[in-house]
């Protein structure tokens, strides 16, 4: 039954304006007319946010305009109907609604719990490789201050994805599915670019820079800033090594 009153479309609970009309049994032109007049009513986003344009086919084969219908217009349509068995109808889509949302949000905390561990895994991984980076550094003759590089480039990838609260990064629990893919992505990156300088035997400071470079690349391809701040930033960090690189080359 819940089903049939409303269904997953594009991970939201929606019913359809056919439904509406068959459970409550009231005249279907007369839902779409007053539907048409939302469209005049509302603006254009909020309209196609709401209303979903599509076509149903009754028995006999006629096709006929329909609509995908969300939650709150759901409510807004059937507010004013009254007859006999309007107030269990009304009842059972708010169940049916309730019910495929309680199946949604389990659905996503699952995926939550799965990007959270994959991105346990891949921080344990790169917080290995950065444990070997700061030793590599210390090869090279880094002093003990190194050892911070691994809260700087911490706190560089939560700056970088925007992530920071009161210029501290966000407790893990606190991201949302997308924040911690993101986060994920980064953390896999930098191990990358890590581990492939370090096989080329790059100064660990050109490893350090570089790794800040290909976050706010990363960053960049999120929109989280705008490519002329990117490529002022590039070149502000590039030129500063290449200063210091000259100043210890004299």
């Amino acid at each position: 039954m819940v089903k049939e009153l409303v269904n997953l479309i594009k991970w939201e609970a929606r019913t359809t304006s056919n439904r509406i009309w068959e459970e409550f049994g009231i005249a279907h032109k007369e839902l779409l007319r007053k539907i048409h007049n939302f469209r005049v009513e509302i603006s254009t986003i909020d309209f196609e946010a709401m209303f979903r344009k599509s076509t149903f086919e009754n028995s006999y084969k006629r096709t006929f305009d329909n609509y995908s219908i969300n939650r709150d217009w759901y409510m807004f349509i059937v507010m004013n109907i009254q007859n006999k068995k309007a107030h269990n109808k009304k009842l059972q889509f708010i169940k049916a609604f309730n019910q495929m949302e309680k199946i949604l949000l389990q659905q996503q905390n699952s995926e939550w719990i799965t990007t959270r561990e994959l991105w346990k895994q891949i921080r344990l991984q790169a917080t290995d490789t950065i444990k070997d980076f700061i030793e590599y550094a210390k090869k090279q003759g880094a002093s003990s201050w190194v050892k911070f590089y691994y809260a700087n480039l911490t706190k560089a990838e939560y700056k970088a994805l925007k992530l920071l609260q009161h210029n501290k990064p966000k407790t893990r629990d606190t991201l949302d599915k997308m924040e911690l893919f993101h986060l994920t992505v980064a953390e896999n990156m930098l191990k990358g670019v890590i581990v492939e300088e370090m096989n080329k035997w790059t100064h660990y400071k050109e490893i350090y820079l570089l790794c800040k470079i290909a976050l706010d690349n990363f960053a960049g391809t999120l929109y989280l800033k705008t490519p002329n701040l990117l490529i002022n930033e590039q070149e502000t960090k590039t030129s500063k090594w290449e200063s210091r690189q000259c100043n210890s080359a004299t």
